[in-house]
């Protein structure tokens, strides 16, 4: 199973259960792979709808091309998934330099009482520019990989769920808001060969500002 979320269509889209908050701005794009794309302004900007692309998945990939911009807050939980009966989630953030000019992946696992962090301040990425980040979950291991790279791998735990929500531009309790934009999410139900995984060069996409 693979779901390709394009954001800018969900947020054009009339979903009854779809909750927006602040003002979530269309942006034009001269691009064939993503036409419009989506700017969250790091402070309001909000966008939750309901349910699970990985419904009861035992191995996962997720990946987003997003594009951070050199401001907001220094936590920014861009990708919140979060089953609906609990509080077992799946988080991709980014980390910003003190001044806002890089940033390193922050991705994290919460199964049970058990939660697995990975994060290297050490591996930093310019803002200003489009990125993808990938969370990859198999056999007892988690993985992180940004722009094609593997960065981290850790033992982790994950139970699979069923329900749940998505929040993006924020986490579902609306804190750590994301200043950038977001193109597209990939979910998939097996372990992504690296090779396969989303990178920014094959998208060619420009600056959304």
């Amino acid at each position: 199973m693979e779901i390709i979320v394009n954001i800018a269509q969900l947020l054009s889209s009339s979903h009854p259960d779809m909750v927006i908050h602040g003002t979530p701005e269309l942006c034009p794009l001269e691009s064939p792979a993503f036409s419009t794309v989506v700017l969250f302004d790091g402070r309001e900007d909000q966008i939750v709808i309901p349910g699970n692309p990985l419904s009861k998945a035992r191995e996962f990939t997720l990946e987003a091309l997003f594009f951070p911009f050199a401001e907001g807050e220094e936590e920014q939980r861009f990708v919140h998934l979060q089953n609906e009966e609990g509080e077992d989630r799946i988080l991709l953030e980014t980390r910003l330099t003190e001044d806002r000019q890089h940033w390193y992946g922050d991705t994290i696992i919460a199964a049970g009482d058990g939660m697995t962090f990975l994060n290297d301040p050490e591996k930093l990425h310019p803002t200003g520019g489009w990125a993808t980040m990938a969370l990859y979950f198999a056999n007892g291991q988690m993985e992180q990989w940004v722009n094609g790279q593997q960065e981290l791998t850790a033992p982790a735990e994950y139970h699979p769920w069923s329900t749940g929500r998505i929040s993006l531009g924020q986490r579902l309790n609306r804190v750590s808001p994301f200043a950038g934009s977001l193109a597209a999410l990939r979910f998939a139900d097996f372990s992504r060969a690296p090779q396969d995984l989303w990178q920014p060069s094959e998208f060619a996409l420009p600056n959304p500002r």
